[in-house]
């Protein structure tokens, strides 16, 4: 499977790049809600997945928000938990704020190379809806 997939890595990637590009553009007049992935000019990005990190503008939890979009159809993911909240690593005792806030408030968004451009602005345009809901 490994193989067969290395066969069309350039496909994969430069799919990937433009899920990415088109979420970032879409996405970014949304930043005063928002924290989108960022990206350094030094490093060239896998575009894995998109994450977003909802700012306290945002009047929902995460979860909440996760469910909302889950409601129009929109599969997400939370962020990455902190390495120090898992299982193996309960004998941790301190605090990481950082990593903890990133949790909290941050979701990977669909980031699949067979979304449509119809798909991206369905997501981005529930999400808008979202972050300028006023609880």
């Amino acid at each position: 499977v490994g193989l067969g997939q290395l066969e069309k890595i350039d496909w994969h990637k430069a799919q990937r790049r433009a899920v990415f590009d088109a979420y970032h553009e879409q996405l970014a007049p949304l930043q005063a809600h928002l924290t989108l992935t960022p990206e350094q000019p030094w490093a060239e990005h896998a575009c894995w997945m998109y994450s977003i990190v909802l700012k306290d503008t945002v009047n929902l939890s995460r979860d909440a928000f996760m469910a909302a979009l889950k409601a129009q159809g929109i599969d997400t993911r939370p962020m990455f938990y902190p390495m120090h909240t898992m299982p193996p690593y309960e004998w941790v005792k301190e605090s990481y704020p950082v990593a903890e806030a990133l949790a909290s408030r941050g979701l990977n968004l669909p980031t699949s190379a067979a979304l449509t451009t119809e798909d991206i602005k369905r997501i981005t345009s529930a999400i808008a809806d979202l972050v300028t809901l006023k609880n």
